[in-house]
């Protein structure tokens, strides 16, 4: 695991193949810890490595994003028979929730366009759920180390007094 947050040195330079595609393998400790988030026993992560970790999430849902409006515009197509911007617009309209442009002529349209706008509807609750969790964790996590220190005082403010025996 890395603990200043930068790159090992031999993960800095790892090439693949005769082609000399380089790869960031720096961020592989990242996807490869057996948990996404700390315990909350653990020290709250330092900004760099959130920002890391916000970095991360935001690549997922961009993932996310693309693949299903490719899907979109793929299926506008082939089912409905769209030109390639008609059925990326269709596609980018559903997904975004604003609603469907151009209207179904073809039964395999419409039921594409019925499933496709089903799965955005579920690909936009996955979006907003990996955007918000790491937030949502650092709130919760800083929380509780602040409850910890709180338990840690004796009630009065005061220091315990020490046995004398």
């Amino acid at each position: 695991m890395i603990t200043d947050g930068n790159p090992p040195t031999e993960a800095r330079n790892t090439h693949l193949g005769a082609d000399s595609l380089t790869i960031t393998l720096w961020l592989l400790p990242l996807a490869t810890e057996p948990t996404m988030f700390e315990h909350k026993s653990e020290p709250l992560l330092s900004r760099y490595r959130f920002m890391g970790r916000m970095l991360r999430s935001l690549g997922i849902t961009y993932g996310i994003g693309i693949v299903s409006l490719v899907l979109g515009a793929v299926g506008y197509c082939y089912f409905g028979e769209l030109a390639w911007l008609d059925g990326l617009l269709n596609a980018s309209m559903i997904l975004t929730g604003m609603g469907p442009v151009d209207p179904m002529r073809t039964d395999g349209g419409k039921l594409f366009a019925s499933l496709y706008a089903l799965y955005s509807g579920i690909a936009f609750l996955s979006i907003m759920a990996v955007i918000t969790a790491p937030i949502f964790h650092r709130i919760l996590h800083r929380f509780h180390l602040e409850e910890d220190d709180d338990d840690d005082q004796p009630a009065s403010g005061k220091a315990p007094k020490a046995d004398s025996k």
